[in-house]
């Protein structure tokens, strides 16, 4: 009965801002909780798929030797962050907001044998010089580490217009995959053996998709559901 009010408030919140949307079933998975961290199954990565639910860790103290590591920047792309997280067996590419902006999961890469030891231990003994270590601030949750000098190359359109638009989204395009082969190049020299470094995002390994909402609080999914999906919802609710 609790979870049903919970589920008609945000609905009766969210109704008039979101018309906009289309009208197919929206799809929620689940990560599979590891205890350490989460793990992003296949059946996330279809296009039918909507949202992918996470589970929180920020509140707990998980074991070092399992602990995610998320490398991060700030960026006017998105009015937020950009984050690449490596867990014991994955590393995946989301986007992150202090704002009303949806957080993204954008791709996923699956890990190969000790990958992810030797980047851990290669981050925990020598982190890269562009990063300022912010794992202090997450208790144990995860390592954290901000690439705080990094400056976008543009600015935020003073006029919006199809031409703004679109040097706008090109510019954010080019940066993108800019700090993702950064990020990837210093992770591959945390890796000994020469076959078993990542290779570039545009290789067959990563698992590319269309972009999901990527939450750990599934009322924060809601926002981006339409009228009739989120009735459907409570109907399976009751069930």
């Amino acid at each position: 009965m609790i979870h049903r009010l919970i589920l008609t408030l945000v609905l009766n919140i969210f109704i008039f801002s979101l018309f906009s949307q289309s009208n197919n079933k929206f799809v929620i998975v689940k990560t599979i909780d590891k205890g350490d961290y989460s793990f992003i199954p296949k059946t996330a990565l279809n296009d039918s798929v909507s949202a992918v639910l996470y589970q929180d860790k920020i509140s707990l103290k998980v074991n070092p030797k399992y602990r995610p590591i998320t490398l991060y920047w700030n960026s006017s792309c998105t009015d937020g962050n950009y984050n690449l997280t490596i867990t014991p067996e994955q590393i995946y590419f989301h986007s992150g907001h202090n704002n009303p902006n949806p957080n993204e999961l954008i791709w996923v890469y699956n890990l190969k044998n000790n990958q992810y030891r030797e980047i851990r231990d290669g981050f925990i003994k020598n982190p890269p010089s562009i990063f300022v270590d912010n794992s202090s601030y997450y208790e144990g949750s995860k390592y954290v580490y901000f690439e705080s000098t990094f400056k976008d190359s543009f600015g935020i359109p003073n006029e919006w217009t199809d031409s703004t638009m679109k040097l706008f989204d090109e510019n954010c395009i080019i940066q993108v995959n800019k700090q993702t082969k950064k990020y990837l190049t210093l992770i591959n020299e945390y890796i000994n053996n020469q076959n078993m470094k990542i290779g570039l995002v545009d290789s067959l390994e990563f698992i590319k998709m269309k972009p999901k909402y990527f939450y750990d609080q599934e009322y924060l999914i809601m926002e981006y559901m339409t009228e009739p999906q989120l009735i459907e919802m409570l109907k399976d609710t009751d069930k």
